[in-house]
């Protein structure tokens, strides 16, 4: 292939930008608007300058945070013993504001859903109810936090009213009568809020971590008990979910702070001990009923596990086949750091997400710092996101290499085959680190999928439920380079590919793959589905 026939081809994958105005605009200016307002709406182009926003990195900041404050402790051994010992925020959320919405729910009788698969619609009746005294309620919560005591009553109303919009949006949506990743991750925004308000920037941990551990282990666990009575009681449909493909039908984040928790459980106990058996947990051990029971009161984690099998009937690779793909993977650390990059990526990084994300005070679209891309293919560093006004906490190189992906540069031929790989190289773990990357030419590729499946480190994977096209020998091609490293694209013809390909890159299984900061990591075949 020439290189204006590799030009042309690479201009065709290329989709240009949808909205410029839009993107100049906000790539230029800071809005927070009160009370949060949505901002991407319908321009896909907008999910790229917010993955490269102080925004995106703040979300990420706070969810290891917490997480980091979680890690290696099962729920029993929290610091805060009872809510009671916790703050006055934990305890009015805790105590007084959920329980509230459980009784709402009591309240309401449901309907008929003769007529209906999904979505019961005393749900709307629901909403209706939240809405009525959402702001009020969210008075009060403010009057809890340290900083509202200079507050004048005006300032205090605003921030109600900014908090009431984000938890609007916790327990789904009144329309389309469903529940998601995105809901979810509204309510940990009122999470933030509120460790913000009490001083805590989401940085590393320097103190004892017991005020994220009471938001984590009393508040979140709160939350998901009242979400899955929801979605239990109104059978509400899974927003944006990939089936039996993807991760779970509505959550995200309790996988990652329940992956944090498991963190070393799989080595034995230094000390031994009458019960040292039962304190190893491994991975493997969600495919195990009786582990399952045993471990749910104690890891989030294996909560999630046996909510999964209290509602879903049939054997566990096939209804939850990336749950078990990932149970073969070795080590809680490599299970927790792939939930972190997954989220990123099929979470926050997704449009059908993202379109949905308020912004206000507390979250401001802030992309300042971002530089138009005037060309797809004639490109200059388009520099990295000043991160000054983020919370200063550390992201993992893993995660970098994944969702802050590439630096474009300019290609130019000089006498090379014209097609394009492009690597990704590890930045150390810092928040503001600038990234860079490489271009380079790419061989056809020859291998077979099988024979690139027998030669990848894959055997910790189970390979029972890979689909078919896998074990056809289908010549695998590669992702196309001009798109984010982080869009598992290259699997769209087929869900099941894409659940492969999204547990290999987010868990370290794909080809090329290092844990080493020096190396870099290389394009990822994917299967050449046909029909």
């Amino acid at each position: 292939m020439s290189g204006s026939d590799a030009m042309a081809t690479h201009a065709s994958r290329w989709r240009p930008t949808q909205n410029p105005a839009a993107v100049r605009k906000y790539s230029s200016e800071t809005a927070a608007p009160q009370p949060p307002a949505k901002i991407i709406l319908e321009d896909h182009s907008l999910v790229e300058v917010f993955r490269r926003s102080a925004a995106f990195q703040r979300i990420i900041a706070y969810v290891q945070g917490c997480s980091e404050a979680v890690e290696s402790t099962p729920n029993h051994q929290r610091l805060s013993a009872t809510v009671d010992d916790c703050d006055d925020t934990v305890r009015y959320l805790v105590t007084d504001y959920l329980p509230r919405l459980h009784d709402i729910v009591t309240a309401i009788p449901l309907e008929d859903m003769a007529q209906q698969r999904f979505g019961n619609r005393a749900k709307r009746v629901f909403h209706a109810r939240l809405e009525e005294t959402v702001v009020a309620d969210m008075e009060k919560l403010v009057r809890t936090f340290p900083t509202s005591a200079g507050r004048s009553e005006e300032a205090i109303t605003d921030m109600a009213t900014e908090v009431a919009a984000y938890v609007m949006d916790s327990f789904g949506n009144a329309t389309r009568l469903d529940y998601g990743s995105g809901h979810e991750l509204h309510f940990f925004i009122v999470i933030m809020i509120c460790l913000e308000e009490h001083g805590d920037g989401g940085g590393s941990l320097k103190d004892e971590p017991a005020r994220r551990q009471d938001y984590i282990f009393y508040i979140f666990h709160e939350y998901m008990r009242l979400v899955r009575r929801l979605q239990k009681r109104y059978s509400l449909e899974p927003a944006g979910s990939h089936g039996v493909w993807g991760l779970d039908d509505y959550h995200h984040i309790p996988y990652i702070f329940g992956g944090a928790q498991l963190i070393n459980a799989e080595v034995q106990p230094v000390k031994p001990a009458a019960d040292q058996e039962a304190m190893v947990v491994l991975p493997k051990h969600i495919c195990d009923r009786a582990k399952v029971e045993m471990l749910k009161d104690s890891y989030l984690y294996f909560s999630m596990i046996a909510w999964i099998l209290e509602n879903k009937t049939g054997p566990f690779h096939e209804h939850s086949n990336m749950l078990y793909n990932i149970s073969g993977v070795e080590h809680w650390s490599k299970i927790y750091s792939g939930m972190v990059k997954m989220f990123a990526a099929e979470v926050l990084a997704k449009f059908n997400v993202s379109q949905h994300l308020l912004f206000g005070r507390h979250l401001p679209w802030n992309t300042k710092t971002i530089s138009l891309v005037p060309s797809p293919y004639s490109v200059r560093d388009s520099g990295a996101t000043d991160a000054a006004s983020v919370p200063r906490g550390s992201i993992p190189a893993a995660y970098i290499c994944t969702s802050g992906s590439h630096q474009r540069r300019t290609y130019e031929d000089g006498g090379r085959s014209g097609v394009e790989r492009s690597r990704a190289v590890r930045a150390p773990a810092a928040l503001d680190t600038s990234l860079t990357g490489t271009r380079g030419e790419r061989e056809e590729p020859t291998a077979t999928l099988s024979s690139f499946l027998s030669s990848t480190p894959f055997t910790t994977l189970h390979t029972a439920p890979i689909i078919p096209a896998l074990r056809a020998g289908a010549a695998p091609r590669y992702t196309d380079t001009t798109r984010s490293a982080i869009q598992p694209t290259c699997c769209e013809a087929d869900a099941s590919a894409h659940s492969l390909h999204a547990a290999q890159h987010s868990f370290g299984l794909s080809r090329g793959y290092s844990d080493s900061a020096e190396d870099t990591v290389a394009c990822t075949p994917a299967s050449d589905i046909t029909a």
